[in-house]
């Protein structure tokens, strides 16, 4: 999922310079963000093929994904609310555990931090207090998969919303709508939410949720996707014979990015689309890049 950060792991495992390492993207096949980083069998395998100057395959069976890929979702809290009889929050309180697994490594160390970072969700409460810790335990390290902590953040917000609610004798709806602002709000955590009031008004007018909840099979949940785009992912374009090649930071693992490339390119160079090209992830064709996550 990102030929960078594969290119980045290796050369400081193997403490050799980055210009000696070369990673090429080949068919990657799902992923979720558990293929993003470096795992222990990539850099044996690397170390292997130094010393016998042959090349060295590395293949995983099913089972040894299961058992051995990054874990996600190992994450408990306990929180409190202080709320108005209105349903209005005026302050949030949390311990959030991560289980880390057996070594600090990459996400384990980060998602603490970023999980309570926005455990406010995209209401406007004035106050928060959170400690977050990672957990050594006797798991596999854990990684990201399908969100990297957000999930397990909005997970927590939304459960006290619904909690607060059935204390109040409120509907779910209404202790959100009291909760969400025209306009926007920086939690004190430092989250930036954007409007958030219109956007929940027309998605429950939308969807008719009022009339629907309560019924089976139906919930109302409501949370912030935090950016990732930023700053943006590099790209290389060559036109040679008659064609555009273009090479991304990131490629494609079932999001279609030869589909968006190729419009992309051609509505801003005026070229049909039938003439782009979208070379797989390489990094001796970049110089950096983000990957896809």
């Amino acid at each position: 999922q990102s030929v960078f950060s594969v290119k980045h792991g290796l050369a400081a495992s193997l403490r050799v310079p980055e210009s000696m390492v070369r990673v090429i993207q080949a068919d990657t096949g799902g992923a979720f963000g558990s293929k993003g980083g470096l795992y222990p069998e990539y850099v044996v395998a690397a170390y292997a093929s130094m010393k016998t100057r042959r090349p060295v395959k590395w293949i995983e069976t099913r089972t040894e994904n299961i058992q051995a890929s990054n874990h996600g979702r190992g994450v408990l809290a306990n929180m409190k609310v202080y709320a108005k009889k209105s349903g209005r929050v005026t302050g949030v309180e949390a311990q959030v555990y991560v289980d880390a697994g057996a070594y600090a490594v990459g996400l384990n160390v980060f998602a603490p931090r970023f999980i309570g970072f926005q455990i406010t969700g995209p209401y406007a409460i004035d106050r928060a207090y959170v400690e977050a810790y990672s957990v050594c335990t006797n798991k596999v390290p854990l990684g990201p998969y399908r969100g990297a902590g957000r999930p397990e953040a909005a997970f927590f917000i939304e459960r006290m919303m619904d909690r607060l609610a059935d204390t109040l004798g409120m509907s779910t709806i209404d202790v959100r709508l009291a909760n969400t602002m025209r306009g926007g709000f920086t939690s004190p955590l430092g989250l930036r939410v954007e409007s958030a009031r219109e956007f929940l008004e027309e998605a429950i007018d939308a969807l008719d949720v009022r009339s629907r909840l309560g019924s089976k099979g139906w919930g109302l949940s409501f949370f912030v996707l935090v950016p990732t785009a930023q700053p943006g992912e590099p790209a290389r374009i060559t036109v040679r014979g008659g064609r555009v090649k273009v090479w991304l930071g990131g490629n494609a693992h079932g999001q279609a990015h030869e589909f968006f490339v190729k419009r992309l390119v051609a509505e801003e160079l005026g070229v049909p689309e039938d003439l782009v090209d979208l070379e797989r992830g390489d990094t001796a064709m970049l110089t950096q890049g983000v990957g896809t996550w």
